[in-house]
């Protein structure tokens, strides 16, 4: 069996043992009794819990000068605490499609009243220098969403920066709320909670097929069995460790077609096909775990091999797994995220 690499170990912080169960729908479900990472049993709400909101004021420390009056937002609007010394706007930094922090894609998420401009939102992802950083606002009875990558990239769709927004407005902003839905580049994506898995529907991409050409061949350092294209390219092989091992040439995929290079083949033991995602051409030269990347890698395995459930792994370094299933035009993908850190960015007079 092949042994991906990023698979959280015994020292890990693991959220669960692989692998989970069906449910009785055909969607996977982890066991709905386990006590997760989900924050149900406490309030996770930003800002201080209303149990204690006759507790607001602290006296400050010799170098502070007085006293510091902090607001409780309420449960819609828990994005920001407000000092008398400035705005600070929270960001949070998840693990999606991760069973244990340091697994899957890391993607800063920020919610926020009103949308900062452009150029500041540019600059947080550089600053933030992760494969993504995505800003949500909110929109009627749900979401504007949009996602930013270093080097002044907006980007149209992005799976995993999804997943963590939905994990970070379900467990810090509206907990409890229900369906969440974006409105977004590429349309309205909704996200649903089941069990520890958030399950975003995105749109299938229509594959072509192109030749398997020695240009391929060289920057892959092997030759693909397959070859298609829609917004990426596809390149299909026979053995997942051919995945595993690849050591691409990164100079020489950005003279290929295509916005990123997915490739894939069948998977081994509890995983129904592997995966790896590379783009050089936006900055990335790997992305960890690609949601995106399975609207082009699940409709292909379906059409191979009849089936509509796949259990995805991606063997990046840092590993990752999806919960897919194809119905129609969309794509079910599906996983869970981690917090890794929450953070307060400093951005008085530039909201």
């Amino acid at each position: 069996m092949i042994q991906y690499a990023g698979k959280c170990d015994d020292g890990a912080k693991c959220v669960r043992e692989r692998p989970q169960a069906r449910g009785e729908s055909g969607s996977p479900r982890p066991d709905s009794g386990r006590a997760g990472h989900s924050g149900a049993a406490r309030d996770d709400r930003d800002g201080l819990s209303p149990l204690r909101t006759n507790e607001m004021s602290r006296s400050g420390g010799d170098n502070q000068g007085g006293t510091v009056e902090l607001s409780a937002p309420d449960a819609g609007q828990g994005r920001f605490f407000d000092e008398r010394k400035g705005f600070v706007v929270k960001q949070y930094v998840v693990d999606a499609f991760a069973d244990c922090i340091f697994e899957g894609n890391p993607a800063a998420v920020i919610v926020t009243e009103r949308w900062p401009r452009e150029e500041l939102m540019f600059q947080i992802a550089s600053e933030n220098a992760l494969p993504e950083t995505a800003f949500a606002v909110p929109e009627g009875d749900g979401w504007r969403l949009r996602w930013f990558a270093p080097g002044d990239e907006e980007v149209d769709l992005c799976g995993h920066a999804t997943l963590a927004a939905a994990y970070v407005i379900d467990r810090f902003v509206r907990p409890g709320g229900g369906a969440i839905r974006f409105e977004t580049l590429s349309g309205t994506l909704t996200v649903e909670r089941r069990g520890e898995l958030y399950e975003m529907d995105f749109p299938a991409y229509t594959l072509k097929p192109l030749e398997v050409t020695d240009q391929i061949a060289d920057a892959l350092g092997t030759r693909p069995k397959e070859v298609w294209r829609a917004r990426d390219l596809l390149c299909v092989f026979d053995r997942a460790e051919d995945i595993v091992s690849m050591k691409p040439d990164m100079e020489k995929l950005k003279g290929l077609k295509g916005a990123l290079m997915q490739v894939t083949a069948p998977g081994s033991g509890e995983f129904d096909c592997v995966s790896r995602t590379f783009g050089p051409k936006c900055a990335i030269l790997e992305d960890p775990v690609c949601g995106s990347g399975h609207c082009h890698i699940i409709p292909y395995w379906a059409a191979r091999t009849g089936k509509t459930e796949f259990v995805a792994r991606q063997a990046s370094p840092r590993g990752g797994t999806l919960y897919c299933r194809l119905e129609g035009d969309r794509v079910k993908l599906a996983g869970r995220a981690v917090l890794y850190a929450r953070s307060e960015l400093m951005l008085e007079g530039l909201i």
